[in-house]
């Protein structure tokens, strides 16, 4: 009697442990499969924010043209002192600064992406994609420069431009021509923090970790 007993303790310690390993890669693909959804769910509100980010430097770009066309139109007017045109550089850089701000931390998620959700996935998605197809990002990239740089600086040299051939150089037109010489530099700075290539600082990243 004892031995059989003894019989049914290991057979039921034998059923413990089979069931006990059974369970245990169940418990592990549960585990990977929460954390892929939870790198899947980021992922895609990472991608909802860059795609509002866009949208919102695209007003910011229209609302620089608008307020420059503005300025321009006012400002020309016989009866408009110059100083109007003077004040556009100075609004244009706060504007413009934004713009480049939204550039910046959209470049940031994008190497968060590849960095950080992308490591156990192996490099995926455009940003990845575009950053290895060269020499046609340098073109694209060098375009997109030219393209909103282009704008937001010509349109703030010509408002200078004009108000000197209008201006008296009053007090004023000159505290506001000082203002708008200094806006220039502060935009064109904004915009070079703006036009980092990332895929340099990523190839930088994964040499530092190897």
């Amino acid at each position: 009697m004892g031995q059989l007993n003894g019989q049914e303790n290991q057979a039921l310690l034998g059923q413990l442990l089979t069931d006990r390993i059974a369970v245990k890669p169940s418990v592990h693909q549960n585990q990977e499969s929460h954390a892929q959804t939870v790198i899947v769910t980021e992922y895609k509100a990472l991608r909802d924010e860059i795609l509002k980010r866009l949208d919102f430097r695209y007003q910011l770009l229209n609302l620089i043209l608008i307020v420059a066309g503005t300025f321009l139109t006012i400002g020309l007017q016989k009866d408009n002192p110059a100083s109007i045109l003077l004040i556009y550089p100075v609004l244009s850089l706060f504007l413009t600064a934004s713009w480049a701000h939204n550039g910046v931390t959209i470049l940031r998620i994008g190497e968060y992406i590849q960095e950080r959700l992308a490591g156990d996935f192996g490099e995926f998605g455009w940003e990845a994609f575009y950053w290895k197809q060269e020499p046609l990002s340098v073109a694209s990239g060098f375009l997109g420069k030219v393209a909103s740089s282009g704008l937001i600086i010509t349109t703030q040299i010509l408002a200078i431009g004009l108000a000197v051939l209008k201006s008296n150089f009053t007090a004023i037109d000159i505290v506001l021509l000082i203002c708008s010489l200094i806006a220039i530099v502060l935009t064109i700075l904004a915009l070079s923090l703006s036009f980092r290539h990332p895929s340099s600082l990523w190839s930088k990243k994964r040499q530092d970790g190897s």
